[in-house]
This record gives structure tokens, sequence and C-alpha cells, in this order.
């Protein structure tokens, strides 16, 4: 992984995407979630837009620093953010948002009523329930049948076939 979270990092963000883009991927997700300091919209927006750029036949995706309401009114940077967000992001580039909350339990239309320049084909509602460092201790994997568990320290934490459940 890379968090380039400074514009000196394009460069090796760029020689990572590169290496994807000739094994034949076609998408690639810019994802600026989660960092506590040094972040700047603008700068974000910089480097996504220089990538973009450099590998014009790749589908590209943006996380904002501030990804959910609640964020928004965190402290004065994060309510800045947000406000160069809504005012500069493309409004045709596509991008995640989790709701109210970081893991939002519903998500609904009021959830992305701070986001109203926005076209909805633009927002992908990200389900961040099942994140690595705050998920329940057990993951409902019911409607993954088509999944294959071959490991043997896994096979034995799960249940039944019409109900499995992945103890973490």
């Amino acid at each position: 992984g890379l968090a380039p979270v400074k514009t000196a990092d394009t460069a090796e963000l760029k020689e990572k995407i590169k290496v994807f883009e000739e094994q034949g991927i076609g998408s690639f997700s810019i994802l600026f979630d989660d960092i506590e300091e040094g972040f700047c919209f603008e700068k974000q927006l910089e480097i996504f837009n220089d990538v973009k750029t450099s590998f014009a036949e790749i589908s590209f995706d943006f996380c904002p620093t501030v990804y959910s309401t609640e964020l928004i009114n965190k402290d004065r940077k994060h309510i800045d953010y947000f406000n160069d967000f809504i005012n500069h992001f493309p409004k045709s580039s596509n991008f995640f948002w989790t709701g109210d909350k970081v893991i939002s339990l519903e998500i609904n239309k009021d959830s992305q009523s701070s986001l109203c320049d926005f076209n909805n084909e633009n927002i992908f509602i990200w389900d961040n329930y099942f994140t690595t460092d705050s998920c329940p201790k057990n993951i409902n994997l019911s409607f993954c049948d088509h999944l294959s568990f071959r490991s043997e320290e896994h096979t034995s934490e799960l249940q039944s076939p019409d109900h499995l459940v992945c103890r973490l």
C-alpha cells in the first residue's frame, strides 16, 4: 500500500499504477481516508488529476479524507477540507461516501444531504460496517455461499452452509 498524502509521493504512486495497468487493470481507487494529519484537499485533488491524466485509459475513483457526515464537523480543518471538496471536486468523477457515520447502520436518501451538488451516479455508497479496525467479532457470510473456503484454519471456524459465520 501507499498513502499518497504528499505530491512528492505521486511518482511512486504512478509506478504502482503502471504495474497494475500492465496486468490489465482498468479501474483504480485513490484513497485518502483515515488521514489524521497533514491532509489537504487541494494537494489530494492535484494527485488525483495527475494520475487521471497520466493514465487516461484507467477509470479512477476517489475517497476523500472526509467521507461521512460525522467527519465534517470534527474540527476546523475537516470543515475547510469538506468545503473545498464540495466546491472543487469534479462533479463528473466518482467518490466514496459512508453516509451519516463512518460506520452507518442505515443509509438512505438523507445520508447524502450534504452532497446535494453531486449527481447520485457519482456517489459510491461504501458499506464500512466490516472494516478490520472496527468490525464485529462475527461476520455473517450467509450471502457469500459462492465463495470457496479452502483454508483449514478458517474451515473449522465456519458454521453450517446455510448460515456461514466467520469468527475473527
